[in-house]
């Protein structure tokens, strides 16, 4: 690693990684968070709860979706527990209302992070995670859209979102 990099924040290292994925990102604060998913998300949109203090989905993001809902959605919205520096990845937890399931099956995602919950590195990432593991819960490790060149030719949302766009949260803490 260079002096250069060693200087870098998490949070700036975070966004060039997603950068060499070809993942936009986007800073928000709290006042501008809906102005700013209305000029990200395309056609019907679906979410999960947030869990953050300053900022929830806004009004036209169906918060509750059914399985058909979910089928015609075109954008999702979820809450990521933390973003990854190193890889440009974001951990996405199994909820009871569906973040899982809600991440992965429409054409783009966008996961929201606080700024202060990208960590530095994969070795953190896992001392934060191994505690929820053991005891038996789980989450998604996302980089990037889903892509597969299994049969030849890369092919973009074959098990999961063809977009990925990230919102970063400038403040709002956790509930």
């Amino acid at each position: 690693m260079s002096s250069q990099q060693g200087a870098t924040t998490p949070l700036v290292r975070f966004e060039a990684s997603l950068a060499e994925l070809d993942v936009p990102v986007t800073r928000a604060e709290p006042a501008a968070f809906e102005d700013t998913l209305e000029g990200i998300c395309r056609g019907s949109t679906v979410g999960t709860p947030l869990g953050f203090e300053s900022v929830s989905l806004p009004g036209w993001v169906d918060d509750a979706p059914t399985p058909a809902t979910l089928e015609a959605a075109t954008t999702s919205v979820t809450p990521a527990r933390f973003g990854v520096a190193d890889y440009g990845s974001v951990a996405l937890p199994s909820t009871r209302d569906g973040t899982e399931q809600v991440s992965l099956f429409v054409d783009l995602h966008v996961p929201v992070v606080r700024a202060g919950d990208v960590l530095p590195d994969m070795r953190t990432a896992m001392e934060r995670l191994g505690p929820e593991l053991r005891a038996g819960k789980s989450s998604i490790l996302a980089t990037g859209p889903s892509a597969t060149a299994d049969m030849g030719a890369l092919v973009r949302g074959a098990h999961g979102p063809k977009e990925v766009h990230v919102v970063v949260l400038e403040g709002g803490e956790r509930r």
